[in-house]
């Protein structure tokens, strides 16, 4: 969850599970919603995260938001799958989410922070990737920055 004062709102993002792949593909699609105050999350329905009408992240949500991007500035989401991360805008409108690879890992549990001096630099962190929990490998702790600016034009 995170404030997003741009648009004077809060924003958390969760795991919506309907354990079989009818969510675009997925098991546990995203979902987030907005609302003035953490207190009212209840009062706001779940808006689901899809881009393009055919993909939606899954599972290990973080959420941050950057003043990098026009009026509404970024609201950033990364997910454990794949090396992408998505991002919207404007203000999180339901039909304005994108897509944008990295060169970080898909790892379980990948924090993403939005620097407060570097609002252009997004720092992914990971760590695991869960599937390879039980083989025991040394996996190590990672950390990558990618410009918000560079992967929006790319």
């Amino acid at each position: 969850m995170v404030a997003y004062p741009h648009i004077d709102k809060w924003i958390p993002v969760y795991e919506f599970p309907v354990g079989n792949f009818s969510s675009h593909g997925v098991n546990y699609p995203d979902d987030y919603r907005l609302a003035k105050s953490p207190l009212d999350f209840r009062l706001s329905g779940g808006l689901p995260i899809v881009i393009n009408d055919k993909i939606a992240p899954n599972v290990s949500l973080y959420v941050v938001w950057s003043s990098v991007g026009r009026l509404n500035r970024t609201i950033v989401i990364s997910n454990a799958d794949n090396k992408v991360v998505y991002t919207n805008r404007a203000g999180g409108a339901i039909d304005k989410w994108k897509i944008y690879d990295t060169t970080a890992g898909a790892m379980y549990s990948r924090s993403i922070y939005s620097l407060n001096k570097h609002q252009d630099s997004l720092l992914l962190f990971e760590r695991k990737i869960f599937n390879d929990t039980g083989l025991h490998l040394l996996t190590l702790f990672t950390a990558t920055v990618v410009s918000l600016t560079d992967i929006a034009e790319n």
